[in-house]
């Protein structure tokens, strides 16, 4: 039976949790701006004379800010709904970008780029992957995977247009196309979200008869609060493990193009590299994703992050561009397309009433990992001069990251939570009756 007081109408022929996929798809393809990065990293450098260290800083900044507002954005969702944050996203990263268009030094550089247009990117995983959670009881891991296959999209289409941009226009230019279709389709996507399936009248896809729709009302689903959640080990566990995987390939993102154009590669096949990071998170989205319906999100996680230390091991073999072009896509289908699992992970693990304010405050990993990563390999360049030293490190810490990813427990219980009572639950949202 449903929930009373929560009249449930037939869902359409075509559920709208498949529009809120889509929604959710274009939200995510805001990754491609930061994975584009590493094109813009030479035309900056041979416009204002700065060092890698100083130009990897933009980036190390975003990643910074993007990942300790993303619990602010996690929280106005929560209250407000995604359209809201995703509305400040389209107004924030869009005019960032154009504002980049008028950069004149180093402090532009880091306000414009690593402020401004960091703040809206807080929004681009954690509404729409909390969204998504709200709207699909079944097939989870699937419409996860499709919807975090936009991050591969944006991976994929970002590098070649900014790349073509700055050929035909200049990299200033480049920036303010770039932030105008930012704008745009996040609009786009923030008009077509909606908060649940009950503020549509709506049960959860593949809610069936009998059972209690799920959405976001939250008399129908406990859940830890954001409180309760990080004491748990469970939170810190994973928090760890995808610190150090993020770490792992975020210097990739942004030294992987100039050091493959140091070697003698020319651009385009550089870029072409950065194009197959997206190509392989576009895939590993979409597989992971369904995959991990069937061997469970933690199982997922390690296989993802052991190959993903593989891949990176790989940059000490030795350089050509198609060694480089199998780990670049080995990094982005396992690496980052691992990350697939977390919203569903988190869901299962603590509910879905605050999963919005956990995912924010688990989001703030990105911090630590996008200041070291990219930095420390910019300055370990201009010290030595060579990426030896900086791969090396991050082959290291991808190994660790694929260790601890064996140690993360099944529920919020396991290795002591300090709770007890009705809020120790783990995966406590409805299911059948």
């Amino acid at each position: 039976m449903n929930a009373p007081g929560h009249p449930v109408r037939k869902a359409p022929v075509v559920h709208y949790g498949w529009v809120i996929v889509g929604a959710s798809f274009l939200v995510l393809m805001n990754y491609g701006i930061f994975y584009s990065y590493g094109v813009f990293f030479k035309p900056l450098i041979a416009e204002f004379g700065w060092s890698r260290a100083e130009t990897s800083l933009a980036f190390s900044f975003y990643l910074v800010t993007y990942s300790t507002t993303g619990i602010i954005m996690g929280w106005l969702s929560d209250r407000h709904g995604p359209r809201l944050p995703v509305f400040l996203a389209a107004l924030l990263i869009g005019g960032g970008l154009a504002a980049l268009s008028r950069v004149s030094s180093l402090w532009t550089l880091y306000l414009f780029f690593g402020l401004v247009a960091a703040l809206g990117h807080g929004a681009s995983w954690i509404v729409p992957v909390s969204t998504v959670v709200r709207w699909f009881e079944r097939r989870r891991g699937m419409a996860m995977g499709i919807v975090t296959a936009g991050m591969g999209v944006g991976t994929l289409l970002f590098p070649f247009l900014a790349n073509y941009l700055i050929a035909s226009l200049g990299w200033r230019q480049a920036f303010l196309v770039v932030g105008v279709v930012v704008f745009c389709y996040n609009v786009l996507a923030a008009l077509l979200l909606r908060r649940g399936p009950t503020s549509m009248g709506l049960a959860a896809y593949g809610v069936g008869e009998g059972d209690v729709p799920v959405g976001d009302d939250p008399a129908l689903y406990p859940g830890y609060t954001l409180r309760e959640a990080v004491v748990t080990y469970a939170f810190w566990s994973v928090y760890a493990c995808v610190t150090l995987g993020f770490a792992s390939y975020a210097l990739l993102l942004v030294h992987l193009v100039p050091y493959a154009t140091d070697q003698g590669i020319d651009p385009a096949g550089a870029v072409g590299v950065v194009a197959l990071f997206g190509v392989g998170a576009l895939l590993g989205r979409t597989v992971l994703g369904t995959v991990s319906d069937h061997i469970g999100r933690r199982g997922t996680l390690r296989l993802s992050y052991v190959i993903n230390a593989l891949a990176i091991s790989g940059l000490m073999v030795g350089l050509n561009l198609q060694l480089l072009f199998i780990i670049a896509f080995a990094v982005g289908f396992f690496g980052i397309g691992g990350s697939v699992v977390l919203g569903p992970l988190f869901g299962e693990i603590f509910g879905q009433l605050h999963l919005g304010k956990i995912l924010g405050a688990f989001m703030t990993c990105g911090a630590a990992a996008g200041f070291v990563g990219p930095y420390m390999a910019g300055y370990l360049y201009d010290l030595t001069g060579d990426y030896s030293a900086a791969f090396l490190g991050a082959a290291g810490i991808a190994t660790m990251a694929a260790i601890l990813a064996f140690l993360i427990p099944l529920s919020a219980r396991q290795g002591g939570s300090g709770l007890s009572g009705p809020c120790s639950r783990a995966g406590v949202y409805p299911r059948r009756r």
